[in-house]
């Protein structure tokens, strides 16, 4: 699976910013990043990457929910991004080995039932 979402809107300064996040599930791994207002030069307005731990924190009055998005709905996507993203290094062994932890397949199926972004970012 390769799913780009558009989760919310970030008011603030002369203009608001999109912020676009990526969803990658292959071969039993899920990798998510985010960008905050991505440019077609390669820079962004925000923060890019795992953007999770601060939008987590921030205050969500400066934003505007995309369509099919609710508060709710993005606390679900968060809580899954911080427990399931690169699954393949959860815990350690003795060694010190990364293991792998199968992401649940309820987990998998919220993720691909959110809804699809209607805007092309520059990029994610």
């Amino acid at each position: 699976m390769r799913k780009i979402v558009n989760p919310i809107l970030k008011k603030g300064g002369r203009r608001g910013y999109q912020v676009y996040c990526e969803i990658r599930y292959e071969e039993g791994l899920l990798s998510i990043v985010g960008v905050e207002g991505p440019n077609s030069s390669g820079n962004c307005r925000g923060s890019c990457g795992q953007i999770d731990m601060h939008l987590r924190e921030e205050d969500r009055s400066t934003w505007v929910y995309q369509k099919g998005w609710t508060g709710e709905l993005m606390t679900k996507f968060l809580d899954a991004w911080k427990a399931w993203h690169l699954n393949d290094m959860k815990e350690t062994d003795e060694k010190g080995d990364w293991k792998f932890v199968p992401v649940p397949d309820d987990v998998i199926q919220f993720l691909e039932s959110l809804p699809d972004t209607t805007k092309i970012p520059a990029w994610v």
